[in-house]
C-alpha cells in the first residue's frame, strides 16, 4: 500500500487509533520499530507509522492477545509472537474521499518474544540503575532491545 496516497486526516486517524491500541497494552509490552523512534525523535521524526510493532514477556502474549481480540482485532500467529489485524473504521469524516482510498487499509499489530531464547543485558544500558537497565532479546529471526 502507497502510504503516500491516504489522505492526511485518514493517517492522523489511524495513529490516533494506534495511540489507542498502545495505551491498551502499554503495561504488557515495550514498543520497537517506528514508534519507539518516534517516541525518542519527537517532532523531527516526519515517518507516518501504519502499524504497532513491539515485544512481550512470553507470559505476557496471550495477555496482550485477549486485550486486542477484545478490541476487535484477529490474530495470526507466528513463530515469534503474535501479529493481530483489524480492519480501519474511520473516526473522521471521510464523506468527500473516493471509497477506493480506503480499500485494504487495516490497523496492524506485531508482538514478538514468544521466540525469544536468551536474554543478556546490554552493553549500552548496563551503567543505567537496574530497574532502567534494558536488554537484548535474542530470537531466532532478529535480535530486538527491550527493557
Amino acid at each position: 500500500m502507497n502510504v503516500e496516497k491516504i489522505p492526511l486526516e485518514v493517517r492522523d486517524d489511524i495513529e490516533d487509533q494506534s495511540l489507542g491500541i498502545l495505551e491498551a497494552v502499554a503495561d504488557h509490552v515495550v514498543v520497537i520499530g517506528g514508534w519507539a523512534v518516534r517516541a525518542v525523535l519527537g517532532p523531527v521524526h516526519g515517518r507516518f507509522s501504519l502499524d504497532v510493532d513491539a515485544v512481550a514477556a512470553p507470559e505476557d502474549i496471550e495477555r496482550v492477545r485477549g486485550i486486542l481480540e477484545g478490541m476487535g482485532f484477529e490474530p495470526l500467529e507466528t513463530d515469534l509472537g503474535i501479529r493481530m489485524f483489524a480492519s480501519y473504521e474511520p473516526r473522521v469524516d471521510v464523506g468527500h474521499l473516493d471509497p477506493g482510498v480506503l480499500e485494504g487499509i487495516e490497523l496492524r499489530v506485531e508482538v514478538s518474544g514468544a521466540g525469544c531464547t536468551t536474554l543478556r543485558p546490554s552493553t549500552t544500558t548496563s551503567s543505567l540503575p537496574r530497574r532502567r537497565r534494558g536488554g537484548v532479546c535474542t530470537t531466532t529471526a532478529r535480535t530486538e532491545r527491550f527493557r
